[in-house]
């Protein structure tokens, strides 16, 4: 699957050096962590998914504009901004930038009220797996050069997953983590950021998986964490949210979304809002249980 995916994803790119300018365009009580008492209170309340969750401005560039007469960049590629979305097993969507002639350059990409942060390398290329919450999937692309364009992606496979989200902005660091089948913490079954599965797996029958998508070295940047699973699994899966207690953010206002694909195919959104614990409590963690049932908060 690996290679007929770089196979797809080359001649995408293929494509658009050849004609570029166009476009196509996821209960229960979690581990210890730490023994600090600490209390917080969080409102999550159901709302639809009509919330405008607007995009941060992203700060300029240094990237420098072509010039007039510049028709190719350094490598030899055609000048120009453009996009392709292609669908991909596992209701995901294989998505291309390209920006040859302004390399890193900063990304917002937006797919059903979540945003993220990325930057193109130094050839201008950007790729990126996102798991879909919607069929058709629409995606749109900011550059801060003042860029804009929208990929469209059908998944016919949607309903066969469940899916479950945490968006947030900046250095807050949660974690979205995963237990299947009763999974202990640290065990087969548990998954998160550093355990994050693979879609193979779950493409044959197995457990499922996390993305990660962000930028977290953009300073205040949207990003997304998406945990992945059959839909004949996901009753046996729990979820929680770890938050840990930092420097740079203990005693700070969070605010934050979880995001859930129902089996009708509606995203349901909660939004988390809390201050967190001073500064004494900094290396434990808060701990938001059966996350997309019926939240409550512990402290570890």
């Amino acid at each position: 699957m690996a290679t007929s995916k770089a196979i797809l994803r080359a001649s995408a790119l293929t494509a658009l050096c050849l004609a570029l300018g166009g476009g196509i365009a996821m209960s229960g009580l979690w581990p210890a962590r730490g023994n600090s008492q600490t209390q917080a209170t969080v409102s999550a309340d159901l709302v639809t998914p009509s919330v405008d969750l607007a995009a941060q401005a992203m700060p300029p560039s240094a990237s420098p504009a072509p010039t007039p007469a510049q028709s190719v960049s350094a490598f030899g590629l055609p000048c120009g901004f453009a996009v392709t979305a292609t669908a991909m097993p596992g209701a995901m969507v294989a998505l291309d930038v390209m920006d040859p002639c302004r390399p890193e350059t900063e990304l917002e990409i937006s797919h059903a009220n979540l945003s993220f942060a990325a930057r193109t390398d130094v050839m201008g290329l950007f790729t990126v797996d996102i798991p879909a919450l919607e069929t058709p999937a629409f995606i749109t692309i900011h550059s801060d050069t003042g860029e804009e364009a929208m990929a469209i992606a059908g998944l016919p496979d949607l309903g066969a997953y469940a899916r479950v989200a945490i968006a947030w902005n900046g250095d807050l660091g949660l974690e979205l983590h995963a237990f299947e089948n009763d999974a202990d913490f640290g065990a087969p079954g548990h998954i998160w950021q550093e355990a994050p599965g693979d879609i193979a797996e779950t493409l044959a029958g197995g457990g499922g998986f996390l993305t990660l998508l962000g930028d977290p070295r953009i300073v205040q940047s949207p990003q997304v964490q998406i945990y992945t699973v059959a839909q004949a699994q996901a009753a046996d899966t729990r979820v929680s949210l770890d938050i840990p207690i930092k420097a740079e953010t203990c005693g700070r206002p969070l605010d934050a979304r979880a995001l859930q694909l129902t089996q009708s195919g509606a995203v349901d959104i909660w939004p988390i809002t809390l201050t967190l614990p001073g500064c004494d409590g900094v290396g434990d963690f808060l701990v938001l249980q059966n996350l997309f049932d019926a939240p409550r908060l512990a402290a570890n």
